[in-house]
C-alpha cells in the first residue's frame, strides 16, 4: 500500500487546506448546471433501482452545495 500522508506531512496537508478554503471564498456564490443528455436504457434500470440518497447526482449536488455554488439541474 502506497503511504500518501506521514507525520512529516502536517506542514503540506495544512498549507493544502489552506489553498482549498481560499479557492472556496473566490468562488462564493458561483453558477453551476447540471446537464444530462438522453438518458440510455442502462441508465433507466439504475434510476428505477438506485435509492435517491446514493445517486451520483445526489452526491454531486452535497458536493455543490459544500463549496457554496448555485446550482440548477
Amino acid at each position: 500500500m502506497t503511504q500518501f500522508l506521514t507525520s512529516s506531512s502536517g506542514l503540506a496537508v495544512r498549507e493544502a487546506a489552506q489553498s482549498l478554503r481560499e479557492w472556496q471564498r473566490d468562488r462564493e456564490g458561483l453558477g453551476v448546471a447540471l446537464v444530462y443528455g438522453p438518458v440510455p436504457a442502462e441508465d433507466r434500470i439504475y434510476h428505477s433501482k438506485c435509492p435517491m440518497d446514493q445517486r451520483s447526482v445526489t452526491a454531486l449536488s452535497e458536493a455543490l452545495d459544500g463549496i457554496g455554488a448555485r446550482w440548477n439541474c
